[in-house]
């Protein structure tokens, strides 16, 4: 059709053999655009007068171009060398032309320079073994389009390689997504990719988002261990791994990495730390990938379908089910088993030379406790620090003096025992981090405690249990924020309702005990255990009569003698147990229900209408809680970045006590060392000063 349209001017026209020449010599000036060609071109006068015989002869299909015959036959070689590139071809599919030519030319099969690669690849097409008509030979692989049936059902994972940071160190991003929603639920920027960052971040995502119902990873070591299989499989999540050598089958997660790349990593700056690539990293997928309209989710985006989902709530405990390992250990003759790098005493000597099965837990990364199991017994393991305990002075037994002799000179006064002082910040500390007074002390107003969602809520029940009349149970791990509960209560409680009554020695006997609770009642305290009772049920009568509901908060309730246990239920009887004119809450360790669960103290118990639990905070909240405490001190910028955080939650296992320490540590050494930002670093030698020996 292109021939017929170049020489179409003259196909009709009544030309004489001069004329016809000078009008194809006119016709060669001229330029066309081939059809797929991007550039014009001219023909010569010999190929247009070829043309228009050809038309005046056989017509438009006449000018169809007829191929060469020996196109793609690669006459310059040999038939013998011709089927011996279509053998190679065929025992390596995979193979390059470059590849085939450069191992032809070593071996001395083929003279160096004798075909070019341009010539092989033409005659592997014209035998049908180019490499995209092996991809759709009936024997290559099929595929089709599949995808999850809801948001949660399977999470791919993968690790994408960045460039080396500042410091040498590798970057390693791993990624969790979701597969029918292509919404990222973990995506963080690491320096190694080792099974344990892989349960790290997946314990976090669980954490958060809750279990998926298929975990779909490549065969690497990060995805192929045998901790990671355990767990999933006690999680009653499937993990399933991809073929090896088969990238196709993991599109999606490729096809993430591609955008991830051509919208952030290749135009990183080469001088971010890992805390600043980890920011940008958040920064993409909040205000780019996940507000984006996908086309595979017909123009929704990926947050949109991500909240269609419903989560598998995983508790703790699941969690530390889930990621108890059970492993084979030699333990040495001088009773020291090797876990991940780390050394674990175990002081029953008959252990020692013995190989056993070690059980440790991996949720928080590395191990941090461990026992060993021996006929059927559970024997506790601690952490080896470097140096054997020093018995302590209850453990030495002293001659005693005789009561004739009398000491030459009298004994040194011993040293009082004082208990650690908070960490104190001086005036040019504060000034550097711009702060206006320590920010971690204990002197915190009511109305600025901080308190996490969880313990809001927490709160909420303990209101509401109360104005109801109840009595509560309220059990946490030491540290964890029990006394800031009680402080959020009573700011919340109204004082024109309540009488709240705080007590926190509970190591008294019942005479004692409620002789306390007289003095924190105002009332003088009697000299019989009875008489101090009546004193105590006497005043709780007295406000009922006036409108008001007293409470008593009994802290560190978990060291309460068995006979003040027993008897407080009578505390609670009033006219024949038909009135509840008192509220008891009881705050303690975890083994105060143990306790109460005993048979002498099932009538307390059954009185406990609400018993709640008081778990560890998560990092992002030990994140939240350092800005509200550095905030409330003047400081409105990020002075502990992300690594940080994680460090120092991990050493407080949620602990807002010791976070609290450590924070204020980390400001010291930070203002020693000059620096207005708490890195990693910083964190890292505070905390192995804090496990040293010589401060143990």
């Amino acid at each position: 059709m292109f021939r017929s349209q170049v020489i179409g001017t003259l196909l009709h026209r009544p030309l004489s053999r001069g004329q016809l020449r000078a009008a194809l010599r006119e016709l060669s000036q001229q330029s066309f655009r081939p059809p797929g060609a991007q550039v014009t071109r001219r023909y010569s006068v010999p190929t247009l007068e070829r043309w228009y015989y050809r038309w005046r002869k056989g017509g438009l299909s006449a000018l169809v171009p007829q191929p060469r015959a020996a196109c793609g036959a690669a006459q310059a070689l040999e038939e013998s060398v011709r089927q011996l590139l279509l053998d190679v071809r065929r025992e390596h599919p995979s193979a390059s032309v470059r590849l085939i030519v450069r191992t032809l030319v070593e071996s001395g099969r083929l003279r160096e320079g004798a075909v070019s690669e341009s010539t092989v690849r033409r005659l592997l097409a014209s035998a049908g073994l180019d490499r995209v008509s092996l991809r759709r030979s009936p024997g290559a692989t099929q595929r089709l389009r599949w995808e999850a049936s809801h948001p949660g059902a399977l999470w791919h994972g993968d690790v994408c390689h960045g460039l080396a940071l500042p410091d040498g160190r590798p970057l390693r991003i791993h990624a969790l997504m979701d597969d029918k929603s292509r919404y990222v639920v973990a995506l963080e920027a690491r320096c190694s990719e080792r099974e344990s960052d892989m349960l790290s971040l997946f314990v976090a995502t669980l954490r958060r988002w809750g279990r998926p119902d298929s975990l779909y990873l490549d065969n690497g070591s990060t995805y192929s261990g045998k901790a990671l299989a355990t767990a999933c499989a006690r999680l009653g999540t499937a993990l399933v791994h991809a073929r090896p050598y088969d990238p196709e089958a993991r599109g999606k997660m490729e096809r993430f990495w591609r955008t991830l790349r051509e919208g952030l990593l290749d135009h990183l700056d080469r001088g971010l730390s890992l805390e600043q690539v980890q920011r940008r990293l958040d920064t993409f997928l909040t205000r780019h990938y996940h507000c984006t309209p996908h086309s595979s989710l017909f123009g929704d985006t990926p947050a949109l379908v991500w909240s269609s989902r419903q989560t598998l709530l995983v508790s703790e405990e699941q969690l530390r089910q889930a990621l108890t390992v059970r492993e084979r250990r030699l333990v040495s003759r001088d009773g020291v088993v090797h876990l991940d790098g780390q050394l674990f005493e175990v002081r029953q000597g008959f252990l020692a030379g013995r190989r056993l099965y070690v059980c440790h837990n991996l949720v928080e990364g590395l191990p941090t406790e461990a026992w060993v199991e021996h006929d059927g017994h559970r024997y506790p393991s601690n952490r080896w620090t470097g140096a054997s305990t020093a018995p302590s002075a209850a453990s030495l037994t002293l001659p005693r003096p005789s009561r004739r002799a009398r000491p030459s000179s009298p004994p040194p006064p011993t040293p009082p025992l004082t208990a650690p002082q908070e960490p104190f910040m001086s005036e040019p500390s504060l000034s550097l981090f711009g702060l206006t007074q320590s920010p971690f002390t204990k002197e915190v107003a009511d109305a600025d405690l901080w308190l996490p969602p969880s313990k809001q809520e927490l709160v909420d029940e303990l209101v509401d249990s109360l104005q109801q009349r109840h009595n509560v149970l309220l059990v946490g791990e030491p540290g964890v924020g029990k006394t800031c509960v009680l402080r959020a209560l009573r700011q919340r409680l109204p004082t024109e309702r309540f009488r709240l009554t705080y007590c926190h020695n509970a190591t008294l006997g019942r005479r004692d005990f409620y002789r306390q609770l007289c003095l924190a009642l105002g009332l003088s305290p009697k000299a019989t255990a009875a008489a101090v009772f009546f004193a105590v049920t006497g005043h709780v009568q007295e406000l009922a009569s006036s409108r008001l509901h007293p409470v008593f908060l009994l802290d560190e309730a978990h060291l309460l003698h068995s006979d003040v246990l027993a008897h407080l239920h009578i505390l609670l009887n009033y006219e024949w147990d038909s009135r509840a004119l008192l509220s008891l809450v009881l705050v303690g360790l975890p083994e105060l229900e143990d306790r109460l669960s005993l048979g002498t103290h099932k009538s307390l118990l059954s009185r406990l209408h609400s018993r709640l639990r008081l778990e560890p905070v998560t990092p992002d909240d030990s994140a939240d809680y350092l800005r509200h405490r550095l905030r409330l001190a003047g400081c409105d910028r990020e002075l502990f970045p992300r690594e940080a955080v994680s460090l120092l939650h991990e050493s407080c296992q949620g602990a807002h006590r010791d976070l609290d320490r450590l924070a204020s540590l980390c400001l010291r050494q930070a203002s020693r060392r000059k620096r207005k930002l708490v890195d990693s670093d910083i964190v890292r030698e505070v905390l192995e000063r804090q496990h040293s020996p010589a401060l143990a």
